[in-house]
């Protein structure tokens, strides 16, 4: 029996942050197709869960203050919550498996789903023209919405590049066709989402699959990618000089590069460094630290242990330029309470005149009306911090690639 419930705005204090349990919530919308593919996932999995997690739902159009709260930008969102705060989110459609996962690796627990099998991965099954059918399926998708850009990019099955390539809806079984590890096919999907437009993003996914050999093994892709990240400049021009953070990277990479050579590290070692990395995140007010140990911690682990676990890390990584911006400027969690009110309230009065409420640059000018001076910090920090995480994430997109082609 699912557990599945929808909350509002009223009630979401008593049935979300009052809730004795862990709770995940589903942010969707009725216009958002991912959203209504994800639902039998949910309800699937949300079962599984009966008595130990609450499965909610919340519809964004509907409850705007409550997506603003949690700054969701992208829908489906699932955030999962424990004792009252946000632990952990991740966007996008999931399958059992993936999302289990996620909410094992969060809570410490292990389910029925999430328990793996041992797997041998084989690209393609080893099948080159398997590999071609798969290419001309994408290719194929991509040049009909080319040619029509004002076309919706997907449908309500099949969500997503990988989808559509293999001509399956669910992820469990796109991943087993191609015989790549979730983690690494995830990661794929995930850094597309840094090359601009969907067509974009899907181009991108397609050039990931042409640099795939054929029957190679990609489980050593995902540690690979995170030794290379952790050495890349990005996050070295906020550890160099550094003793503390610079050891614990270096432990972390030494790890990775154990792993992705077979020699998989203990559990015991990758905890051993996740809670240094948490002490050094914990233990100072500084935000250069604090960012850098909660980024260093979302990569001491397992890359098959969490399918989204690279995704997160590299998201750290990718806003370190931001943080800094927004440290710069002051930037405090009264400021965004405030903006979102503001914005609440102009979105509210829209929809009371009957009108479409205003987004993006329309609703920042809105804002500035009554709130000049946070509208103007707020633009100097979120614009040039957003173009730092997309020449990040197409940086590590370009890493993905070389470090799948030179896969066996």
């Amino acid at each position: 029996m699912s557990n599945l419930k929808s909350v509002t705005e009223a009630d979401f204090e008593s049935n979300v942050i009052s809730n004795k349990l862990p709770v995940l919530l589903d942010f969707w919308a009725e216009w958002c197709g991912p959203c209504k593919s994800l639902m039998p996932t949910l309800e699937k999995v949300s079962a599984v869960y009966d008595g130990k997690v609450d499965f909610m739902k919340v519809n964004v159009d509907e409850n705007a203050s409550v997506r603003d709260r949690f700054a969701v930008r992208g829908i489906p969102t699932l955030i999962l919550f424990n004792e009252g705060r946000e632990i952990a989110r991740i966007v996008g459609t999931k399958s059992s498996s993936q999302l289990s996962r996620f909410i094992d690796a969060q809570l410490g627990i292990e389910s029925s789903i999430s328990a793996r099998v041992p797997t041998t991965f084989s690209a393609f099954g080893g099948d080159a023209s398997f590999k071609e059918a798969v290419l001309t399926a994408l290719r194929a998708h991509l040049s009909a919405k080319a040619a029509a850009p004002h076309e919706v990019m997907w449908d309500d099955q099949l969500v997503g590049a990988l989808r559509v390539a293999v001509g399956e809806a669910d992820m469990e079984k796109v991943v087993m066709k191609l015989g790549v590890p979730e983690e690494v096919a995830a990661t794929a999907e995930m850094l597309s989402s840094y090359r601009g437009t969907h067509l974009e993003g899907a181009q991108f996914v397609a050039k990931w699959l042409e640099s795939v050999p054929v029957g190679a093994n990609l489980e050593p892709v995902s540690s690979n990618l995170v030794a290379r990240v952790l050495k890349e400049n990005t996050l070295e021009s906020y550890v160099a000089g550094d003793s503390a953070p610079e050891s614990l990277r270096d432990r972390l990479v030494s790890l990775h590069l154990a792993n992705a050579a077979g020699k998989a590290p203990s559990e015991a070692e990758w905890r051993a460094v996740r809670e240094a990395c948490d002490q050094l995140a914990s233990s100072t007010t500084e935000w250069r630290r604090r960012a850098v140990g909660i980024a260093l911690s979302s990569s001491a682990c397992m890359p098959n242990s969490d399918s989204h676990a690279v995704a997160g890390f590299v998201g750290r990584v990718a806003s370190l330029r931001r943080n800094e911006l927004q440290n710069l400027v002051g930037w405090s969690a009264e400021d965004e309470s405030t903006m979102s009110t503001v914005a609440n309230r102009i979105a509210e009065a829209a929809r009371q005149a009957g009108e479409e409420p205003p987004y993006g640059e329309q609703m920042l000018e809105r804002i500035a009306e009554s709130e000049p001076q946070i509208i103007s910090r707020f633009r100097s920090f979120y614009f040039a911090g957003s173009d730092a995480m997309s020449a990040c994430g197409r940086l590590v997109g370009e890493m993905l690639l070389v470090a799948t082609s030179e896969s066996r």
